[in-house]
C-alpha cells in the first residue's frame, strides 16, 4: 500500500471516530502521554457516542474534528517532504470515513435495532480495523 493510500486509510478511521486513529495509530510517533491522553479520549468518545443528545457526527464540528484528527495521524507518518499530502490524503480519509461509518451504524441499526447495540458493533468493526491498519504501521 502506498503511503497516501495508507493515510487514507487513517483518516477513514478518524470518521468513525475522531480520536481512534490517533490513539491506535500515532503512538510510536508521539510522546507517551500524548498517547495515553488520546487513549482516554478515544474511550470517552466511544462512551459518549451512545448517548441520544450527541451531536450527529456528520454536523459541521464533528466532521471537521474528524477530518483534522485524520489529517494528524497521517501527517504524523510521513516523512517531512510528505507531511502536506498525507495530512490531504488523512482528512479526506476522515471525510469519507465519516460517512462510511455512518450508513454502516444505521445498517447495522437496522438490524439490531438503534441505540447502544449497533454503537457497539460499529465500535468493534472500528478498533478490528484499527488493529489491521496497526500492522501495515509498525
Amino acid at each position: 500500500m502506498n503511503d497516501l493510500a495508507l493515510g487514507f486509510t487513517m483518516g477513514v478511521l478518524s470518521g468513525s471516530r475522531s480520536w481512534l486513529a490517533p490513539a491506535m495509530l500515532a503512538g510510536a510517533n508521539v510522546p507517551p502521554s500524548m498517547t495515553k491522553a488520546m487513549t482516554l479520549l478515544a474511550a470517552g468518545e466511544m462512551v459518549a457516542d451512545k448517548h441520544p443528545r450527541m451531536p450527529a457526527r456528520t454536523n459541521a464540528l464533528p466532521l471537521a474534528g474528524r477530518m483534522m484528527t485524520g489529517a494528524f495521524t497521517a501527517a504524523s507518518h510521513a516523512t517531512p517532504d510528505r507531511r502536506a499530502s498525507m495530512a490531504i490524503a488523512g482528512a479526506i480519509g476522515g471525510l469519507c470515513g465519516t460517512w462510511l461509518f455512518f450508513h454502516l451504524r444505521r445498517a447495522v441499526a437496522a438490524r439490531v435495532g438503534p441505540g447502544v447495540s449497533a454503537g457497539l458493533v460499529e465500535d468493534a468493526i472500528a478498533v478490528a480495523a484499527g488493529l489491521a491498519i496497526a500492522k501495515r504501521v509498525t
